[in-house]
C-alpha cells in the first residue's frame, strides 16, 4: 500500500497526467484509509480550481518559436 508521500505526489501528478490504474487504484486505497491525505486531496484540487478560475485569461497565450528556443538554451545552460 503506498504511503503518505506517494500519496501526495500522485495527488499532485494527477492534475498534469493521467495516473496508471495502478497508481489510482493505490492513491484512492490510501485516501480511503487517511484522513490527512483525504484532507490534502480536497485543499489541492481546491486549489487547482482557485488559480485556474483566477488565470484562465493565461490559457490562451502560447509561446513562439523562438520563446520556446530561448527557454530551452536557458534551461540547457
Amino acid at each position: 500500500m503506498k504511503n503518505c508521500e506517494d500519496t501526495t505526489q500522485d495527488i499532485e501528478r494527477s492534475s498534469f497526467v493521467r495516473l496508471s490504474l495502478k497508481d489510482r487504484v493505490g492513491m484512492r486505497m490510501h485516501l480511503s484509509l487517511c484522513k490527512d491525505c483525504r484532507r490534502y486531496f480536497k485543499d489541492s484540487k481546491a486549489i487547482d480550481r482557485l488559480l485556474k478560475k483566477r488565470f484562465t485569461h493565461l490559457s490562451k497565450y502560447s509561446f513562439t518559436k523562438e520563446e520556446k528556443e530561448d527557454l530551452k538554451r536557458k534551461i540547457v545552460s
